[in-house]
């Protein structure tokens, strides 16, 4: 072997060395560092929805979805059950009144007897209306209901009690259902049973209930 030869023998053998070891450092793995494996990132999660003053709503539940909260109204106060013995006064002063105020006699010391009868079941106040309204001495209908020696009364036929709301407050409403007749020897005087359904309204005077109007069941006032 000429020393050329050798020469460049050497030449290759060193650089396949060189080429091996280049090959063998790449493929080696770097020493582990210190610091951790980074970590997956995981998804972000929606933040949960928070109420207009910063403060954190609780979830929403399938009997919560899709409703507001409402503050729940207070119960309306339910109308006072009146007593059996309550009824029956409200029952005898709407009696009382609407039987003094229907009832005549050719016996009567004048044409208004019925009328200062009727007023001992009035409030003052109606009392006054009344005396103004019906103020006189009848006329000749007066003379001739004397003359055919006539009566003219009330019959109760039922009573009932209105809306019990007033009632603790000394106010009532009863509704009277009657029939007012005139018996007479005078056939132009005399009248049939003739039916009426009017409310009286009840306020508490004292100790007792007087009678503060009358009206028809529509709310029209009586003549």
């Amino acid at each position: 072997m000429t020393k050329h030869t050798l020469i460049t023998s050497c030449i290759v053998a060193a650089a396949a060395a060189l080429a091996a070891l280049g090959i063998w450092l790449f493929q080696t793995p770097s020493p582990a560092s210190n610091e951790p494996p980074a970590r997956l990132e995981q998804p972000s999660q929606a933040s949960e929805p928070t109420a207009t003053d910063g403060r954190q709503n609780s979830p929403e539940t399938p009997e919560t979805q899709g409703t507001q909260a409402t503050v729940p109204e207070a119960p309306a106060p339910e109308d006072p059950v009146l007593s059996t013995a309550q009824i029956a006064e409200l029952d005898t002063a709407a009696r009382d009144f609407v039987i003094s105020y229907h009832r005549r006699s050719f016996e009567d010391p004048s044409a208004s007897s019925w009328l200062t009868n009727a007023l001992t079941n009035c409030t003052p106040e109606f009392a006054a209306e009344l005396t103004t309204r019906f103020s006189g001495d009848g006329g000749l209908q007066w003379t001739r209901y004397v003359e055919g020696r006539s009566t003219t009364e009330a019959r109760i036929l039922r009573t009932q009690p209105g809306r019990t709301e007033e009632y603790p407050t000394g106010k009532m409403t009863m509704i009277v259902d009657y029939t007012v007749t005139t018996q007479s020897q005078d056939p132009m005087v005399a009248a049939a049973n003739t039916p009426y359904v009017r409310t009286v309204e009840l306020v508490r005077v004292g100790d007792s209930w007087k009678a503060a109007s009358l009206s028809n069941l529509s709310g029209e006032p009586t003549a």
